[in-house]
């Protein structure tokens, strides 16, 4: 076993026994409500890649005109390709094949770390671990051509020892076809193996390709009062060794700072 895997199994089983102590144990996954908050800030991102082939993440309002998403659903890092903002659309509150507004999308930007520089005499071994790693800044930023009609959710940056648990929200394709925004509860832990990786610990192993990209909540309730329904995460990836468990990025205030200001001028050249 790689000392990887053990060290994520053990952040598992951290975050288990976490669980099973807490007061208020986490809810089955349900469908969720995007007629109101803090669901009524997300919806559908859907894109296209060189071989026009349609691919969808889950994306949400984090400012008028900026949306968060995952860095994967702007760029495949492995083959350098970033998707063609001329066919990426955001349909906000999306449900059933409907949604409340549609937007068009000016640029699109992403941390540096998660596009790897490889020697041009890296081994499979070394651009595999390189690959993985980069995985921990898995998060990007959307500009889009109007500002939202919903309004916008928060995101709270260094935030360990603030959040024990979150919701995990996403369009999964294994239900219901990806046409219903789904939510589902787990317990938060920070990885043992990378510093900007954190780990959900919820109950379905569905929530998988739909949902990358969409945000993990804290504090998630349909009120809107100070510090409700804040952003401490998106889905990046999962594992088949692990189901029910989800990893994304832990986000710092300065390289988030960064991106928030650069893709909300325009990602200037």
């Amino acid at each position: 076993m790689s000392i990887y895997r053990w060290l994520v199994g053990l952040a598992v089983a951290i975050a288990m026994s976490t669980m099973a102590a807490a007061e208020d144990s986490p809810q089955p996954l349900i469908a969720g409500n995007p007629a109101v908050a803090p669901l009524k800030w997300v919806g559908l991102l859907m894109f296209q890649n060189a071989k026009n082939e349609t691919f969808s993440c889950t994306a949400q309002f984090i400012a008028p005109r900026v949306l968060l998403t995952a860095a994967h659903c702007v760029q495949d890092n492995q083959t350098g390709e970033w998707y063609d903002t001329n066919k990426m659309y955001f349909f906000l509150q999306y449900q059933n094949d409907n949604a409340s507004d549609i937007y068009k999308v000016i640029c699109t930007g992403h941390l540096a770390g998660y596009a790897p520089k490889l020697a041009a005499n890296a081994t499979d071994d070394q651009k595999e671990q390189a690959f993985e790693d980069a995985m921990q800044y898995d998060y990007a930023m959307i500009l889009v051509n109007h500002d939202s009609i919903t309004g916008h959710m928060k995101v709270d940056t260094e935030w360990l020892g603030k959040h024990p648990m979150a919701v995990q929200i996403g369009y999964p394709g294994a239900i219901e076809g990806g046409m219903i925004v789904q939510r589902d509860p787990g317990v938060l832990a920070l990885s043992l193996s990378r510093p900007n990786e954190v780990i959900l610990m919820h109950a379905n192993p569905n929530m998988t390709q739909g949902t990358s990209g969409g945000a993990w909540i804290a504090n998630f309730t349909n009120g809107e009062s100070q510090g409700n329904n804040v952003i401490v995460g998106v889905t990046s990836f999962g594992n088949p060794s692990w189901p029910g468990i989800t990893f994304g990025p832990y986000f710092r205030q300065d390289t988030y700072g960064s991106l928030f200001d650069y893709v909300s001028k325009g990602c200037p050249k």
